[in-house]
């Protein structure tokens, strides 16, 4: 069984709506149709404390997700999408890898920073979402979609550059019912990182400020395309060492880990 808790999709980190539909990253922890990654972590780690704290099992996932299919929006080569996202063998005993309860869905949104309208939303037509959690909660969660095409992928990262040019320093509603929040962008986290040749990457460190409550939260989301297969990599908890990832605990090397996957993605599958 999934673990009924809201998506915590850092995915922008972005949140997704508490039931039906929480949004990225762990934004999509809880969150409601579709929140900002910030927003969803922190559901999400509410969420998940109670999880913890109450012994609510969680499902596993592993390298290939062995949960039941969903009828809805399932295609020939969305079995891509278990061998990307995070795994149960990638981390340290005591931290567990859970598939979001609609972490199939895609009701769910996966583009939400700064709560801005993405139109390559409407043509995605698989994606999975896993979240990791250990002691402290929340850590991190990662996200694999794929769209109808390249040009589709490619047009969700110009959308995801342009919405952050853009983005004012003001309170944005958000146009899926979620949260209204201000996000501030701090330097790129990434400029000393790495790259990997065939994928493109684009990262964001922000914070992003609840207007109703005036809660602040930290994130860092990490984006990751090849063709038309895109990764979102939520961290919420940006801020000092991570638990490990595949032995990894800098965010440039976690990010590293998925880069690398995606790289190894057939050709025919990711369509470059």
């Amino acid at each position: 069984m999934v673990t009924e808790y809201a998506d915590p999709d850092l995915q922008t980190v972005a949140p997704l709506p508490p039931d039906p539909r929480p949004a990225p990253g762990f934004r999509r922890a809880t969150r409601r149709p579709d929140r900002g990654p910030l927003a969803a972590l922190v559901a999400a780690l509410v969420v998940v404390s109670l999880v913890v704290g109450f012994g609510i099992a969680t499902i596993v996932v592993n390298a290939r997700d062995s949960s039941p299919k969903r009828a809805v929006n399932l295609v020939p080569d969305d079995s891509v999408l278990g061998e990307l996202i995070l795994r149960q063998s990638d981390v340290p005993a005591g931290d567990n890898v859970t598939l979001l309860r609609q972490g199939a869905s895609l009701t769910v949104a996966t583009l939400d920073l700064c709560n801005g309208r993405f139109a390559s939303e409407t043509q995605r037509i698989a994606r999975r979402q896993v979240a990791l959690t250990g002691g402290p909660g929340l850590l991190m969660s990662t996200e694999a979609i794929l769209y109808r095409g390249p040009s589709t992928g490619a047009q969700a990262l110009g959308e995801l550059q342009s919405v952050a040019a853009h983005c004012p320093s003001t309170p944005v509603k958000s146009p899926v019912g979620d949260d209204t929040v201000t996000t501030k962008f701090r330097s790129a986290p990434d400029g000393s990182w790495s790259r990997t040749p065939s994928v493109q990457r684009l990262a964001y460190d922000f914070v992003t400020t609840d207007a109703a409550t005036g809660e602040a939260v930290h994130s860092v989301a990490v984006y990751l395309r090849r063709g038309r297969v895109l990764m979102g990599i939520y961290f919420a908890r940006p801020d000092g060492p991570q638990d490990a990832v595949a032995g990894r605990t800098t965010l440039a090397g976690v990010v590293a880990v998925f880069e690398a996957r995606l790289a190894k993605v057939p050709a025919g599958v990711a369509g470059d």
